[in-house]
């Protein structure tokens, strides 16, 4: 990497902001966060769902770890890039420490609610495939975002086992009767 990374304000991202951050980025990193764990736990209702069809997204609790990406903010920009993530994500940033290859980062990132962080997988799955059948929401529907998450987790040679149980479990539950399961919206 050429720039030195403490020159760069840094966002941790753990959910959409990965595959849809809706800004340029001035560089990309695997990075991980120690203390943190990814979970479905955010039932969202204004950006991949509706009232009466959340999607479960991605939110942090305590716990071992969670690898994301490091979304490097180019010069100038950080500030209304946060800005604009606050309205997004409908709240203010946590800063966490980040650890890459190349050293560790302050970074900002969005913990978001924990309402639905107890439940299982197949629930998830079955909250998800009720999400897709309402035609999600604004920002696209539990299916993309599931995939978008995994899909580039892998893209940057990262795996998490909830995502994948995630994945595998709603694939099924899609392709029930009336269900919309197609290829990964991300191949």
């Amino acid at each position: 990497m050429t720039e030195d990374l403490s020159k760069l304000s840094w966002v941790f991202a753990h959910g959409s902001l990965m595959f849809d951050p809706g800004f340029d980025t001035a560089a990309v990193l695997p990075g991980r966060t120690w203390g943190w764990e990814r979970r479905f736990g955010q039932p969202s209702v204004r950006n991949w769902g509706i009232e009466a069809a959340p999607a479960p997204t991605s939110s942090l609790s305590r716990g071992s770890h969670c690898d994301g990406l490091l979304l490097g903010l180019p010069h100038g920009r950080a500030g209304s890039i946060l800005a604009s993530l606050v309205q997004r994500e409908a709240g203010g940033p946590t800063t966490v420490t980040a650890s890459t290859e190349f050293g560790d980062v302050p970074a900002y990132t969005w913990l978001m609610s924990n309402a639905w962080a107890s439940l299982g997988v197949e629930e998830l799955a079955d909250r998800g495939a009720a999400n897709v059948m309402a035609g999600g929401g604004p920002r696209g529907d539990a299916w993309r975002y599931a995939f978008g998450v995994r899909d580039t987790l892998q893209d940057h040679g990262l795996e998490d086992p909830l995502v994948t149980r995630y994945v595998e479990a709603l694939e099924p539950a899609i392709a029930q009767p009336g269900g919309t399961l197609g290829e990964s919206p991300h191949a």
